[in-house]
């Protein structure tokens, strides 16, 4: 019995020293398993510029041009409404009262002066709603104030406006519709059963973009492709088996406002990459000051910049189609590669219509100088109010590859050519070969990075290269000129 339980002991012992012993392999094991990941997540950590951190944007000084910039001033002197908030807030109700026979051509293509424009703020202290009162102040005139202006057959008259909410397609149409007949087999003759709408410009202020949002997200809604083909050309067509409505030439502009939080909350991912969230101007808007008393702009001060706009609109009633002058269009070309480079992700399916945008703002700002000719002054300001709606986008959803490797990569470039042996090594060769060939493949479609064979004394090396900007622009020259359309 005693010598059992001594080898009862010895077997004990030894398991137990087994376990020991397992226990420090395995401790072992994982702590270099860790350090591992931890010199992996440092080797592979990004800089604040390879992450794209951008802060608030700034609207430069040639937004600020001529009406729209005394406008401004005026209307954020003693008020704590953000500058760009307001900017965009009369550029979009402007483009709706200059009308729908003002056009530009592009290609084939005829662009309006009517802009859609989304207010976003970091909270309810934003002060989104407090941009678009003096706006709508503006062009408030009551009967007898619109006598002034009145005694030419060819005057402008306000157009009309609606607080929203935005909910349906149907419900926009109707708004703007044409007449409709039809036929009564009794007299056997075409009735006109609904005049229609005869003014085609509306000018939607809706301070509840989230609730848009979330109406698009119904089963059958159509107001995400209405709002697309307004944007476009205005004509709209629904097939119905009912009543048909239809809608010629309608010349509709937006300006809505949300939260950063309700925005990243309800726009999803069909809404930002379809074409709809590209066609709204994003601004960022935040208070601008801290006003206990806010007062309203000064009587005379307000009465000549009513006067001014109801006179600009007089004139630009007379004109049709809108031109680049001879330097706008040297300048155009210059700009122009820049403004047609494709951005991957979420930031991309909300800025990839820059051209068309720029063009539309510039179109407002000639405008405003009672001109059809878009000069070089016209052209700067639009792009220094795109410049601020692409830094908005960039600081409301990030400036992010969709390919989560592609910065990293970018970055690595950026600093001399690479193999992609050299880019394999960068991720600890941690990285599978199909993701760092779609990682690639993503730049080289974006065209930031190209692939070079050099040739050797054996197989030729294959290397990634940075594409360098004049190299872009030369690929992009043959477009520069208004021969697309987009």
């Amino acid at each position: 019995m005693k010598q059992e339980t001594g080898e009862m002991k010895r077997e004990l012992g030894e398991k137990s020293e087994n376990t020991r012993t397992n226990n420090k392999i395995k401790l072992i094991h994982e702590f270099t398993e860790d350090s591992s990941r931890r010199k992996m997540v440092e080797e592979t950590e990004l800089t604040e510029e390879e992450c794209g951190l951008v802060g608030w944007p700034t609207l430069k000084e040639e937004a600020l041009y001529g009406y729209a910039g005394r406008f401004v001033k005026a209307a954020t002197e003693n008020s704590e409404a953000d500058p760009a908030a307001v900017l965009l807030t009369l550029l979009t109700r402007f483009g709706v009262e200059c009308g729908p026979d003002r056009y530009l051509m592009v290609g084939d293509s005829k662009h309006h002066p009517r802009i859609f424009s989304v207010i976003v703020g970091a909270s309810s202290k934003a002060r989104k709603g407090t941009s678009g009162k003096p706006v709508q102040r503006l062009f408030s005139f009551d009967s007898e104030e619109f006598d002034l202006y009145s005694d030419r057959s060819d005057c402008w008259y306000p157009s009309r406006s609606s607080p929203g909410p935005l909910s349906s397609g149907e419900g926009i149409v109707h708004a703007v519709r044409d007449p409709r007949e039809e036929w009564n087999a009794k007299k056997r003759i075409q009735e006109l059963v609904d005049p229609g709408i005869d003014d085609k410009r509306l000018f939607i202020q809706d301070e509840e973009f989230a609730s848009a949002l979330s109406c698009m997200k119904r089963e059958g809604n159509t107001l995400s492709t209405i709002l697309r083909c307004a944007w476009d050309n205005g004509t709209i067509d629904i097939l119905t088996k009912s009543a048909k409505t239809k809608t010629t030439n309608a010349h509709i502009g937006i300006n809505s406002h949300i939260t950063s939080r309700e925005l990243h909350k309800k726009l999803n991912e069909t809404e930002a990459f379809n074409g709809f969230a590209n066609r709204f101007l994003f601004c960022c808007a935040r208070r601008s000051k801290i006003v206990p008393f806010p007062r309203k702009i000064d009587e005379k001060e307000f009465t000549l910049l009513r006067n001014q706009i109801a006179e600009i609109l007089s004139e630009v009633h007379e004109f049709d189609e809108i031109i680049l002058s001879t330097e706008t269009m040297s300048l155009w070309e210059e700009v122009y590669p820049a403004l047609t480079k494709d951005h991957a992700g979420l930031v991309g399916a909300v800025v990839n219509r820059a051209e068309a945008q720029v063009l539309r703002l510039a179109m407002l700002y000639a405008l405003l100088d009672r001109t059809n000719v878009i000069e070089p002054v016209h052209l700067r300001a639009a792009l220094a109010v795109w410049d601020y709606c692409h830094a908005s986008a960039r600081f409301i959803f990030g400036n992010r590859e969709s390919n989560p490797y592609s910065r990293r990569i970018m970055a690595a470039v950026k600093a001399g050519p690479k193999s992609m042996t050299d880019l394999h090594s960068l991720f600890n060769r941690q990285l599978s070969k199909a993701d760092l060939d779609e990682a690639v493949q993503e730049l080289i479609a974006q065209g930031t990075v190209e692939l070079v064979k050099e040739k050797t004394n054996g197989r030729p090396k294959t290397t990634i290269k940075l594409v360098e900007q004049s190299q872009r622009s030369t690929q992009s020259s043959d477009k520069s000129r208004l021969n697309t359309d987009y």
